[in-house]
């Protein structure tokens, strides 16, 4: 039998997916810096509550709520999707394998600094209220 609401494993296997080449993006744009290092770490707590969201089980009666969970955990594929697209063009100049030099990496490092920290506060943000849902729904469920 499918997934009963459309979506499975690999949903949760894509967001995680997506939620580490984030992590190992900023590790290479200057991980050293605080503001990645927060940003990381709050990325490793929403791919833990995905884990745990993802193993949800229950009884048939309690199926649609359940469902619910994992939607809720699951729509923030959405914004770390546009997230990666917008750092991904970092990854030649600013990753660690990169083979560019520091001084030809300096004009990225620049316009990484430059535009990308609203964005890196505005994902901080959104992370933050998805966690505080899905932590209240996980309390809910557990209580």
């Amino acid at each position: 039998m499918g997934p009963a609401f459309g979506f499975g494993v690999g949903d949760f296997i894509a967001v995680a997916t997506l939620i580490n080449s984030i992590r190992t993006s900023l590790q290479d744009a200057g991980g050293a810096r605080d503001e990645f290092q927060v940003l990381e770490r709050e990325l490793e707590l929403l791919d833990r509550t995905l884990r745990v969201v993802k193993t949800l089980q229950g009884s048939k009666e309690r199926e649609s709520e359940i469902a619910t969970f994992k939607l809720v955990a699951l729509s923030c594929r959405h914004v770390l999707d546009g997230f990666w697209k917008n750092i991904k063009k970092y990854e030649s100049s600013l990753s660690v394998t990169s083979r560019m030099g520091k001084v030809k990496a300096a004009g990225a490092m620049v316009q990484w600094g430059l535009s990308m920290q609203g964005d890196v506060v505005k994902l901080r943000r959104y992370i933050a209220t998805h966690m505080g849902l899905l932590n209240t729904l996980i309390a809910a469920e557990v209580l």
